[in-house]
C-alpha cells in the first residue's frame, strides 16, 4: 500500500518503508503514525506473510523496515538476521513482553523495538527522521 502526503508539509525526499504485519488494522496505525513526522513522505509496501516479505526484501531497495516479530506463520527472527547482515536496521513493532525482549536479544546490534501499545507520532518521526538522515549520508 502507498500512502501520499501532502506535498507542501515535506521535502522532495520520499522514503521507501517495507511494513511486515498480518495484522491490517496495526499496519494502517502505524502508516498513519509514521505519516506525521512532518519531514517527509513515506511510501509503505506492505507486507502480510514472511513469504511475501522476504520476496520484497530481495535487492534492499528500502529505506525503513516496520517488522512485527511474530507473523502468522511464524517469528520474524530470520528475516530481521537477513536484513541486518545487509546492513539495514529494522524496527522491531511488537507486543512483546520485556522478558521476550531479552530472549530475542531485540536490545543488541542494529535492530530498535517499538512496543505497538507504545508506538506515538513522536517515537515514529525520530525513526523517519534517522531514515533520511542515513539516506541524505550515503548519496554521493
Amino acid at each position: 500500500m502507498t500512502r501520499h502526503c501532502d506535498a507542501a508539509k515535506f521535502d522532495d525526499s520520499v522514503l521507501e518503508a517495507l511494513l511486515v504485519e498480518d495484522d491490517d488494522l496495526d499496519a494502517r496505525i502505524l502508516q498513519t503514525l509514521a505519516d506525521m513526522n512532518g519531514a517527509c513522505a513515506i511510501r509503505f509496501t506492505h507486507a502480510r506473510t514472511l513469504n511475501e516479505a522476504n520476496a520484497l526484501t530481495q535487492g534492499g531497495k528500502y529505506d525503513m523496515y516496520f517488522i512485527d516479530l511474530n507473523v502468522g506463520e511464524g517469528s520474524a527472527l530470520t528475516l530481521l538476521a537477513k536484513l541486518e547482515l545487509a546492513g539495514a536496521r529494522p524496527v522491531v513493532v511488537s507486543n512483546v513482553s520485556p522478558s521476550e525482549i531479552r530472549r530475542y536479544r531485540l536490545n543488541a546490534g542494529g535492530l530498535r523495538f517499538l512496543s505497538k501499545g507504545d508506538c506515538t507520532a513522536a517515537r515514529l518521526g525520530a525513526l523517519v527522521q534517522e531514515a533520511l538522515a542515513a539516506r541524505r549520508a550515503a548519496a554521493p
